[in-house]
C-alpha cells in the first residue's frame, strides 16, 4: 500500500511537473515579446520625440509615444519576475518529485526488509518440522512429545532427538588381524554369526576393507583393520548394535593335499659347502656357516622322525593346504606344539596307543 501510494503521489507530481515547464516556456515566450514591445516603444518614442521638437507633432502624440515606452518598460519587468517565479515554481516541482522518488525507494526497501523478515520467519517455521531424509525405523527416541528440542551439533549427544536406520541394508563390521588382511578382498562370500541369533546364519559379501588400522583408545598399537560386509537377507529379528563374528572365505581349493595345522614346523637348517644339508650328529671341517629357515612337517620312517620342507598353501582353522614336498600316503608326526619343537631330525618317534596317527 505504501509503495502504491508512493508511485501515485510521483505520477501527479510528474503531471505538476510537465505543466511548470509549459508555465516557464509561457513566461519565456512573454519575456521575448516584451522585448521585442520594448524596443519598438523605443523606437518609436525616439522618432515622436525628434518630430516634437520640430515641432511637427503634437504633444499627445509625443505623451502617447512616451506613455507607451513606459508602458513597454514596466511589462517587461513584470515578464522577468514572472520568469523567476516560473522557474522557481519549476524548481519546486522537481523537488517535490525527487522526494517523492525518494520516499518510494524508502518503501521499496522497507518492502525488502519486511520480505527478508517474512523468509527469515518461514525459515524458522520450517525448522520446527524436521523430515528424515530416508525412509526406516527408529531404533533410538531421545525425546518425547512436548518436550523441547535442544538445538546443537552432533558433538552433543542432548541435541540428538532419535536415530532412524534402513533395515533394509545391513551392514557388518569385523575386525581382521594385521596376518589375515591381505588375504581378504572385496566381493569374498562371508558367512555373519550374530551372537544374539546363534542357530542363524546370515551370508554376506565384503564390501570395505580398512586401508589402515584401527586405533585403539588404551593407547596400544591397533593391529585389527576394519572390514564390512553386507548382509545378504538380513532377517527382521536382528537390530543395529548386536555382536557378531564372521568366517570371510578368501580363497577356496578342491582335491589338494592337506595336514593338519599342528603338524607344520619351521626348522633352521645348516648346509655345507656343497649345499647338502647338515645334520646336528655330523661332523665335518667342510660346514658352512650359511643356516635358514624352512617350513616343514617330519615324517615318520621307520620309527624315526624326517624332517622334510613343504611349500603351503591356504588354510583353515584345523587343516592347512600342501602345495609341494610331500605326497599323499605318507605318513606325518603330530603331537602338541611342545613336543614338535624340540623335535629334531633323525630322532626316534612311537605311535601312540589308540592314536591313528603316528605321534613320538
Amino acid at each position: 500500500m505504501e509503495v502504491a501510494n508512493a508511485k501515485t503521489q510521483i505520477a501527479l507530481q510528474e503531471v505538476n511537473l510537465d505543466r511548470e515547464k509549459a508555465n516557464l516556456r509561457a513566461v519565456e515566450a512573454d519575456l521575448r515579446k516584451a522585448h521585442q514591445v520594448l524596443e519598438f516603444n523605443t523606437n518609436n518614442f525616439v522618432r515622436k520625440q525628434e518630430l516634437f521638437e520640430q515641432n511637427l507633432i503634437s504633444r499627445d502624440l509625443y505623451e502617447t509615444a512616451k506613455n507607451e515606452l513606459v508602458a513597454a518598460e514596466t511589462n517587461l519587468v513584470s515578464a522577468k519576475a514572472r520568469l523567476e517565479q516560473a522557474r522557481a515554481s519549476l524548481n519546486v516541482a522537481q523537488l517535490v518529485l525527487k522526494q517523492n522518488q525518494n520516499s518510494l525507494d524508502a518503501a521499496f526497501s522497507r518492502v525488502n526488509q519486511s520480505r527478508a523478515s517474512l523468509d527469515q520467519a518461514l525459515d524458522s517455521l520450517s525448522k520446527t518440522v524436521i523430515r528424515s531424509p530416508l525412509t526406516g525405523i527408529i531404533t533410538q527416541l531421545n525425546v518425547e512429545v512436548g518436550e523441547r528440542a535442544v538445538p546443537g551439533t552432533l558433538n552433543n549427544p542432548a541435541a540428538t532427538i532419535m536415530v532412524i536406520a534402513d533395515l533394509s541394508v545391513i551392514e557388518a563390521e569385523v575386525e581382521v588381524n594385521e596376518t589375515d588382511i591381505v588375504a581378504v578382498g572385496l566381493n569374498q562370500p562371508a558367512i555373519v554369526q550374530v551372537d544374539a541369533l546363534s542357530n542363524q546364519p546370515i551370508s554376506g559379501t565384503v564390501t570395505e576393507i580398512g586401508n589402515s588400522a584401527m586405533k585403539k583408545q588404551t593407547g596400544q598399537e591397533a593391529k585389527e583393520f576394519k572390514v564390512v560386509i553386507r548382509l545378504d537377507n538380513p532377517p527382521q529379528s536382528l537390530r543395529p548394535g548386536l555382536s557378531c563374528t564372521a568366517d570371510i572365505t578368501t580363497s577356496t581349493r578342491k582335491d589338494v593335499l592337506a595336514i593338519p595345522i599342528q603338524a607344520l614346523v619351521v626348522r633352521e637348517l645348516a648346509f655345507d659347502v656343497k649345499g647338502n644339508p647338515i645334520h646336528k650328529d655330523q661332523e665335518t671341517t667342510e660346514q658352512s656357516k650359511t643356516k635358514r629357515e624352512f617350513e616343514g612337517v617330519f615324517l615318520f620312517q621307520d620309527d624315526f622322525a624326517k624332517f622334510r620342507s613343504v611349500k603351503t598353501g591356504i588354510y583353515t582353522e584345523t587343516q592347512l593346504e600342501i602345495i609341494s614336498g610331500v605326497d599323499t600316503g605318507l605318513k606325518i608326526v603330530t603331537g602338541s606344539y611342545k613336543a614338535l619343537r624340540e623335535l629334531q631330525h633323525d630322532e626316534p618317534v612311537r605311535v601312540q596307543k589308540g592314536q591313528e596317527s603316528p605321534r613320538w
